[in-house]
């Protein structure tokens, strides 16, 4: 029988072990999640991706009493079997007898133990304890392998002092809020103004990584940002390469895909943006690529980062 493509996001009502897989209960649907998931990074909070341990792994998340991920959010991406009434979260080859059903050929978990926002400006700042819109932030320790929080960013994605951001600056975090320890517990902190970087070694980052898939065409759009302390005076371009990464037969392979549009700014940063529509090519790049690497080429740049990142296919 034909699977179809489905998708749900809602809350978790329970997550186990089952084989050398798990399965998570959402809205009263099965997820039967699948270890091949694993091999491509897509068992994912919003800064890990997660093993099964990790995944159904009980400890409760600082501020929050309930088991792991259980009471959290997961979007779970995959193809719903009507025999077994499961949604099958799996990488696997289009069954024969599909037809023209449509069928998930990206699947993925994405789960957190919630999902809130906080937007507003830095309220108070004591020594690098930040408070935004007068609500205390803790960063998550960065050893919480499942979900570890990150520095504070600013808006180029670079590392900046806790201690040196002003009161007023616009701050965002991204996590969950507990109501027991009162205070937002963040993954992400980012702030748009001016705060002295942890360093200004030349650096490269990666805002954004989105690709598209078009039939015999995919669009893939990147972002980011970088330091421009290696810079000569007058220089007006930099060497910035983007390059699509891929697993053959076991083996992972890279291929160059072009150079963004840089842009040199006033001051310490600069921003490059890749956006382009490529032809595709045999598997597997008839589609746009699941992962990049970018990396910064140019004279004087040497130690640059090479910056990799997943990227997030949007559909139609």
């Amino acid at each position: 029988m034909p699977l179809i493509a489905a998708e749900v996001e809602g809350p978790v009502s329970s997550i186990t072990a089952a084989g050398d897989g798990a399965e998570i209960v959402v809205m009263g649907v099965t997820v039967v999640v699948d270890k091949n998931l694993i091999e491509r990074r897509k068992i994912r909070t919003p800064t890990a991706s997660l093993t099964i341990a990790q995944l159904v792994d009980p400890t409760s998340f600082p501020g929050r009493t309930a088991a792991g991920f259980v009471g959290g959010t997961v979007i779970a991406r995959g193809n719903y079997d009507k025999t077994s009434n499961r949604l099958i979260v799996k990488f696997q080859p289009i069954p024969s007898d599909e037809g023209d059903l449509p069928f998930e050929e990206f699947p993925a978990i994405e789960i957190e133990p919630a999902e809130n926002l906080m937007l507003g400006e830095i309220t108070a700042n004591a020594g690098g304890a930040l408070t935004i819109n007068g609500v205390s932030i803790r960063r998550l320790p960065a050893n919480e392998q499942r979900m570890p929080g990150g520095p504070v960013l600013n808006d180029f994605g670079f590392e900046v002092k806790p201690g040196t951001i002003a009161p007023g600056t616009p701050g965002s975090a991204e996590g969950y809020f507990s109501s027991t320890d009162n205070a937002f517990f963040a993954h992400t902190l980012t702030i748009d103004g001016d705060a002295v970087l942890t360093t200004l070694d030349p650096q490269l980052s990666i805002t954004r990584a989105q690709g598209r898939n078009r039939g015999a065409e995919y669009d893939l759009e990147l972002r980011g940002g970088f330091t421009q302390s290696h810079i000569n005076p007058g220089t007006t371009n930099q060497d910035i390469q983007v390059f699509r990464v891929d697993e053959i037969n076991g083996v992972t392979e890279t291929r160059f895909l072009g150079r963004p549009r840089v842009t040199i700014l006033a001051g310490d940063f600069g921003r490059w943006r890749f956006s382009a529509r490529l032809t595709a090519g045999a598997a597997p790049y008839d589609k746009a690529p699941t992962h990049v690497v970018v990396e910064n080429r140019s004279p004087g740049a040497s130690t640059a980062k090479a910056k990799e990142d997943d990227v997030e296919i949007i559909k139609e």
